[in-house]
């Protein structure tokens, strides 16, 4: 089922989740639909429980794993935060003091609930929760996940190719892996698909004696 953007859903709908940044970081940030300044829609990240569903199914931990309100508020900051920060990389503008400031912040915040290990998938390394530190917090840890994910994607080769959906309703941010790079929309089926028959309509009105054969 494709995310529900750029059509808005009743509040009490929560759309699904989608798994199209190509990073962990992205895909967080992709929890809500970014409209416009101070305009959010759709958002999956309604209470402690869609935190702990979207946690289960990005495999940050086996199962739904308690969390509260607290923590689903600083969700809601980080997301705004790595979304502005990464909006920048992706017009290749460079980050302000103070947003370098934040993110090193957020990192002192997570870093005791984290730890690096080998993969057990292949050669390289990737962080996990730690779950044998005094007062674990696994709210902290899984925010601990996304921010660190944020680190990794700026320090690695693919924050070139970091974009932004075509779609200005959306907001969405993904790595373009294309073999072209040229990659303009979040998902084709979704925002693609509605630009694509919104261009049809403006051809259909322009020509209105002109027999069309609508787009496949």
């Amino acid at each position: 089922m494709p995310p529900g953007r750029p059509r808005r859903l009743p509040d009490e709908v929560r759309p699904p989740f989608s798994w199209i940044g190509g990073a962990l970081c992205l895909d967080f940030v992709n929890t809500v639909s970014w409209r416009a300044p101070g305009v959010l829609e759709n958002e999956r990240f309604r209470g402690a429980a869609d935190l702990a569903d979207w946690g289960v199914v990005a495999r940050l931990h086996d199962e739904a794993t308690a969390l509260n309100e607290q923590t689903v508020a600083l969700a809601h900051e980080l997301r705004h935060g790595l979304h502005e920060l990464l909006l920048h990389t992706a017009r290749q503008e460079l980050p302000s003091d103070d947003d370098v400031e934040w993110l090193n912040a957020w990192i002192r915040r997570c870093s005791d609930h984290v730890r690096v290990v080998p993969s057990t998938r292949s050669a390289s390394w990737t962080w996990v929760a730690d779950r044998a530190v005094p007062a674990f917090d696994p709210g902290l840890a899984l925010l601990g996940l996304v921010t660190l994910s944020a680190v990794d994607l700026l320090r690695s080769s693919d924050r070139s190719l970091l974009r932004v959906c075509a779609n200005d309703r959306c907001g969405w941010l993904f790595v373009d892996r294309s073999r072209k790079h040229n990659r303009r929309w979040c998902e084709m089926r979704e925002c693609g698909g509605r630009a694509k028959a919104r261009r049809y309509q403006s051809r259909r009105r322009a020509a209105p004696g002109e027999s069309m054969t609508p787009p496949e």
